[in-house]
């Protein structure tokens, strides 16, 4: 039998290591800036072989939809989301972008976790985000929370 917060190889899934953080930690010190517009989808599009890179579930299965990520550990974030072979999202360092189809499943938070188990972060400073941003990283936090409690009381 699999548990269900560790993996096939017995390894607890490190996008839910969030939930050992506080709020703040996680959140970091934000900054909120206006949207400086485009969508930085489209550069890695043809440019980057994003479907190469090893493909990861979303916390929360959703149709049609994959993480590629590397899970080695990495200074900044690099994650992308793909729906049916097309790339709709990207997290990379600080900057999130979901194509406006996508928008409001979730995808975000996913992108963000999947950010957070490359590249775990904690407290970081004048941390620039959109308003949107903002409760988008709440929520991902939130999922983590609540997903990490539900597996463990699941053991």
């Amino acid at each position: 039998m699999i548990d269900k917060e560790k993996g096939h190889a017995g390894e607890t899934d490190p996008r839910l290591l969030a939930a050992d953080l506080t709020e703040q930690e996680f959140l970091g010190d934000l900054k909120l800036h206006s949207h400086p517009g485009g969508d930085f989808v489209d550069a890695y599009r043809d440019a980057y072989p994003w479907s190469k890179l090893p493909s990861h579930p979303l916390i929360h299965p959703n149709e049609g939809y994959i993480l590629h990520y590397d899970s080695a550990p990495r200074m900044t974030p690099l994650v992308f989301l793909e729906y049916k072979d097309e790339l709709v999202g990207v997290f990379e360092n600080d900057n999130l972008t979901v194509a406006e189809d996508h928008q409001r499943k979730g995808l975000g938070s996913e992108l963000i976790l999947a950010g957070f188990a490359q590249a775990p972060w904690k407290d970081l400073k004048d941390r620039k985000v959109t308003e949107a941003g903002a409760a988008t990283l709440r929520r991902a936090y939130r999922l983590a929370k609540e997903v990490h409690a539900e597996r463990g009381r699941s053991k």
